[in-house]
């Protein structure tokens, strides 16, 4: 009996620390992909990202409205971070589209201070050279 209860409470153990360090924020290469579980009424994608910064998940600079920098990659002459999302009441695939995990994202409508987040979407930053 003793064996079946320390079994029970090593496989709960395991299963709250694998959900406990789960982030919403993914990086992998020129992507970084932000997928939103949870998130207030009204929350702008820009708020969103300052609260996954606050928590260390996620660093980035913003100036006149533009993210600059995302981690390691800042903008440059040629090459910036171009926002896409799974949203489709919030992106336009005329603008542009961008595969990530044979998922296809369109470019999205309005930038981060503007965007309003919702629970289930995923919002892909991509490092793009023009």
């Amino acid at each position: 009996m003793k064996r079946i209860i320390v079994t029970f409470f090593t496989f709960i153990l395991f299963l709250f620390s694998a959900t406990a360090c789960k982030s919403p924020v993914t990086t992998d290469g020129e992507f970084v992909v932000i997928t939103v579980e949870k998130a207030e009424e009204n929350t702008t994608l820009l708020n969103y990202m300052n609260a996954l910064q606050e928590k260390d998940e996620l660093s980035f600079t913003i100036e006149n409205g533009m993210v600059t920098s995302i981690g390691d990659k800042a903008n440059t002459t040629n090459c910036y971070w171009m926002l896409y999302t799974s949203d489709e009441e919030n992106s336009n695939s005329a603008w542009g589209t961008v595969e990530y995990q044979e998922t296809t994202y369109n470019s999205a409508s309005v930038g981060a201070e503007e965007l309003i987040v919702k629970e289930g979407e995923t919002y892909v930053w991509v490092y793009t050279t023009f």
